[in-house]
């Protein structure tokens, strides 16, 4: 798309004409011409974004926007984000979570189209119903087109240049120049004055009204509470007691209501010193006008040694010397009061004091005359000071409390210059010839280098880190006694650049100092590598900041020892393409250390004090994505871990039990056929929806085959366990079944339990039957599993090592509604509601729904559901009702695929036999889910026969008669005897009648 662009306009003025004749070769129109360019932009704006468990998808509006003349920009509508649903195998077709971008049009000027304002955001939750809400209300002064040339020298809106058909319409101001037309012929050798630009000397200053034009004045919160802004003008005093006004705004006031009828907290600002952020005129202490013209000399050449010149200016509506430095601010604000309340009342107040360090020019802008800045934004705003005061009653103020601040780092502070980092060119002259410019030759009237001067230039930069704080404590009853501790920050090692040292000093003097060691600590001398694989995997990954060691020593200073009280180390792994925590180590400590050795680089091994203790290892790592899969703690045996949902959730802890043999064999399995893994366990089957699982949503059906542990370590004995719907399931392992004991039942379930005994070598374990099951684990006897179930919304069950099994539910908006034991009784419930949810939704009739999870064949039931009126609330009766509409959906289809209240009772189809052969002995024979036997008599007649589509059909022989035998539209057979595959007897199926004749 083309881009609205507005840069600037230059304004050329050409003087000083030598030729004999006088100033006939000038060009003057008196004329400014836009110096910019226009841009095209091809836009690659996001769609969707994908991550493990969903996406986000970014919706553009349908509608272009107004405000954009002749492009085709379509604003942001909404973000979308779709959870993935691992039991569908596909997206959600509602989306988690929606936030709703509100927008509308400033305010227009006569003749010109508003901008585009952002109204407010809305937080949409699944049901399509507004949770949050924030809006935004803004200073009502119109704004011009966005290629309006009223605006300051800052780009601010000024509003000089709104008046219809105002001439002329420029950046340029009202400037006065000397023109000298000519240097040989009277009378254009005299020189005059004469203004260029527009008619107002004040048409790029800033305007402290119009600049407010469209600026945030208040936020409203979902709470109820709501936030003003009050703004003035940036400014400064110059050294000559000057107030100068520069673009941009500074807060004046902050007001915090917590709700409509609230007395706000109010925060006022005052500027007590400010210094200008940009190279000012020495004279003026405002803006340096000399850079905003060029200034050259053009040069004709014709046979040698003619020749003619004249001067040609250029007057730019911007500075080549920038007014808007690095961090964006045109003043910095040294010294601030915020006050709680106002000046004059108030209860207390903070001051602060900022950084402040002047840009200066580069010696290279001298030479070249094109300025160049040696810009040290890294020695301007940190806070050095920050004093808090409570008012009292006679209106003065008592100091509270006191934070002081210092910066630096390296070289202590002081700036490094690098010399000749680039060049710069500057044009004193440019020659022609005929019209054509001649560059990169030597002339009559002298060298091309002359008329291009060129110079290195230099940046300066610096650190800007942290390395001391002082807080002071006063003493409220007498404010010249106050309690002191300082905190200081070393920086040993340039190469990483982190906190080396943290020395932190009481009142009393004590003294304790933290020392941090990173990989590149383990550097020696100008060494480039440390010896270690790790460690030098870990900096060639550039991991500087990750900690190696950290110990504590405190310095008592009444005894002056200085001892070790605590340290820590961290130890590192290779693992697949990155470097992973391989041990946490903390120094065993009972009274404090004067003989603690710091880890060091032995034969390539990191070798540190012997008193360290192992805190927790973390053995294993999956080879694919580096995910945790057995970590050892220091008061336990082994932690095994199942991850699934596409590696991102683990559903399986099991303390107690490693991962793997080193032959890899597993000796625990977890599965509740939610995700696709199957936590171990090889899965023949195909898990189903089923609306009474004991966990989760789906269950597996052992008739659809069955469930195995390859390769099991069995060496020690196990536990299996599971929950099924129709007796204990086949459990087979080394040439034995395993008979299973009831635990507990609930809603038609029936926990089972397999007590399996150790075996001397690997073993397979199979599980078989007709029944589903859910939550099917095994694991040694002597470990313990807690398993874990998810959903889009999140953890929606988690059982306990006592087989315990705790549920979540949630709303639409993701938020814990309710806790739920095993039995299913609600032991804790959340409601959430703000403020302005006070409209409740309308009523929705009775809605019948259909069992949607029955088997083939059957014919699902149904029931009805309905929601009565002023059930939920929220913000509008429309966000009301879509909780209303989520309810009847979710729930509704919920009941339905309730066994207990909608069946799937088998469909019977009428399968019509005639017998035109007059014997009526004939035998019709369905094979197929079950077995039917039919004898025809002669002539019509029916039977009853269970829906499927794959039966076999058989009609037996009648002594040695030859018939006919015809199945709908299929071939007719002729024979003794006749049989059809493949039978289909669903409703409305060609195979409903056989004929024999």
């Amino acid at each position: 798309m083309n881009l609205p662009d507005q840069t600037g306009q230059s304004y050329p003025v050409e003087d000083m004409d030598d030729a004999g004749s006088g100033a006939t070769h000038l060009n003057n129109d008196w004329t400014a011409y836009p110096s910019n360019t226009s841009s095209t932009v091809d836009e690659q704006d996001p769609k969707e974004i994908f991550f493990k468990t969903g996406k986000v998808v970014f919706k553009v509006s349908s509608i272009a926007r107004t405000d954009l003349s002749g492009i085709q920009s379509y604003p942001l509508d909404t973000i979308q984000i779709f959870a993935y649903d691992f039991n569908t195998k596909q997206y959600e077709s509602r989306p988690q979570k929606s936030i709703v971008f509100k927008k509308s049009y400033f305010p227009v000027m006569s003749g010109t189209q508003g901008r585009l304002k952002l109204d407010g955001i809305q937080i949409l939750d699944k049901a399509g119903s507004i949770v949050q809400e924030y809006n935004f209300t803004y200073n009502t002064t119109p704004l011009p087109l966005y290629t309006s040339y009223s605006k300051d020298f800052w780009g601010y809106y000024n509003g000089k240049m709104d008046a219809p058909g105002i001439t002329p319409y420029t950046l340029i101001p009202k400037t006065q120049i000397s023109v000298q037309l000519s240097t040989a012929v009277p009378p254009n050798n005299v020189p005059y004055l004469r203004y260029i630009g527009s008619n107002d000397f004040t048409s790029r200053d800033p305007d402290t009204v119009k600049m407010q034009a469209g600026v945030l004045t208040r936020i409203d919160y979902p709470t109820g509470g709501y936030t003003n802004f009050t703004y003035e003008t940036n400014r400064y005093t110059d050294d000559h007691s000057i107030t100068h006004f520069t673009g941009g705004l500074r807060l004046k006031a902050v007001e915090n209501y917590t709700d409509a009828t609230a007395t706000p907290v109010r925060k006022t600002y005052q500027y007590n010193t400010a210094r200008p952020n940009f190279i000012t005129d020495t004279t003026t202490g405002y803006i340096n006008y000399g850079f905003f013209v060029n200034s050259t000399l053009a040069i004709d050449y014709y046979a040698a040694p003619q020749h003619r010149s004249k001067r040609v200016r250029m007057y730019y509506s911007e500075s080549s010397s920038s007014l808007t430095p690095t961090e964006g601010n045109p003043v910095t604000y040294t010294s601030v009061t915020e006050y709680i309340g106002d000046p004059t009342s108030n209860i207390g107040k903070s001051e602060y004091k900022f950084r402040f360090t002047k840009d200066t020019y580069s010696g290279a802008s001298g030479y070249t005359l094109r300025p160049v800045i040696l810009d040290r934004y890294f020695k301007r705003g940190q806070l050095e000071r920050k004093a808090d005061y409570l008012r009292k009653s006679n209106g003065t103020y008592q100091i509270v409390k006191e934070e002081l601040h210092n910066y630096g780092a390296f070289l202590d502070g002081r700036d490094t210059m690098y010399n000749d980092v680039g060049m710069i060119v500057g044009q004193r002259w440019q020659s022609y010839s005929n019209g054509t410019p001649i560059l990169y030759q030597d002339v009559t009237f002298g060298s091309e280098q002359n008329a291009l001067p060129f110079a290195g230039y230099n940046i300066v930069s610096g650190d800007s880190y942290p390395i001391s704080t002082t807080t002071k404590i006063y003493d409220q009853n007498d404010t010249t006694k106050f309690q002191a501790s300082t905190v200081e920050y070393k920086y040993d090692n340039f190469k990483h650049l982190q906190v080396s040292r943290i020395r932190a000093t009481d009142s009393k003097g004590n003294t304790k100092v933290t020392v941090n060691k990173y990989p590149a600590d383990y550097l020696a001398g100008g060494a480039t590598s440390t010896n270690n694989s790790v460690l030098d995997a870990m900096l060639a990954s550039n991991m500087q900041a990750e900690t190696i060691e950290k110990w504590d020593s405190v310095k008592n200073v009444a005894t002056s020892v200085n001892a070790i009280v605590g340290a820590q180390l961290n130890l590192f792994q290779l693992g697949n393409q990155a470097v992973l925590p391989d041990e946490i180590r903390k120094l065993n400590v009972s009274t404090p250390l004067t003989d603690f050795i710091p880890a060091s680089i032995v034969s390539g091994n990191i070798n540190a004090d012997t008193r360290y203790v192992k805190m927790v290892k973390f053995d294993k790592y999956n080879y694919n994505d580096n995910s945790l899969l057995q970590y050892t703690p220091r008061t336990g045996g082994p932690t095994s871990i199942i991850w699934e949902y596409n590696n991102t959730y683990p559903v399986a802890q099991i303390k107690n039990a490693i991962t793997s043999t080193i032959l890899g064999n597993r000796n625990s399995a977890y599965s509740s056929f939610e995700a696709e893994g199957n936590g171990n366990w090889t899965v023949t089957g195909v898990p189903v929806l089923e609306q009474s699982a004991p966990n989760g949503h789906k269950v597996l059906p052992l008739s659809s085959g069955s469930v195995r542990l390859s390769d099991g370590d069995f060496t020690k004995p196990h536990t299996l366990t599971y929950w099924s719907n129709n007796g204990a399931a086949s459990v087979y392992i080394g040439g034995s079944n395993y008979a299973g004991t009831a635990l507990k039942a609930i809603n038609g379930w029936t926990l089972y339990k397999h007590a399996i005994p150790a075996f001397p070598s690997v073993q397979s374990l199979y599980i078989s039957g007709s029944a589903m099951i859910d939550e099917l684990k095994t694991y040694p006897t002597d470990a313990q599993m807690t398993t874990y179930t998810f959903d889009t919304d999140g953890l929606i069950a988690m059982t306990d090592e006592k087989e315990q099994i705790s549920r979540f539910e949630y709303d639409p908006a993701q938020r814990l509604k309710n806790t739920k034991d095993w039995k299913y009784n609600i032991v804790k419930n959340q409601e959430y509601h703000n403020y302005n949810m006070t409209i409740g939704n309308d009523a929705i009739a009775t809605t019948t729904f259909t069992r949607n999870n029955c088997p083939p064949f059957t014919v699902p039931g149904t029931t009805t559901y309905s929601v009565a009126a002023n059930v939920y609330y929220s913000v509008s009766k429309t966000s009301a009702n879509a909780l209303a509409q989520y309810d009847l959906q979710t729930n509704g289809q919920s009941k339905a695929n309730d066994p207990a209240i909608c069946g799937c009772p088998i469909q019977y189809v009428t399968f019509t036999m005639k017998d035109q052969t007059g014997l009526g002995t004939y035998q019709a024979k369905l094979s197929g889910p079950t077995t039917l036997y039919f004898n025809m008599p002669s002539g019509t007649s029916t039977g009853q026969v269970p829906a499927n589509d794959n039966y076999t059909l058989q009609i037996s022989a009648v002594g040695t008669q030859v018939k006919h035998f015809q199945l709908g539209s299929r071939p007719v057979i002729t024979g003794h005897t006749a049989t059809f595959n493949n039978v289909n007897i669903t409703p409305g199926s060609s195979d409903l009648t056989l004929t024999i004749y």
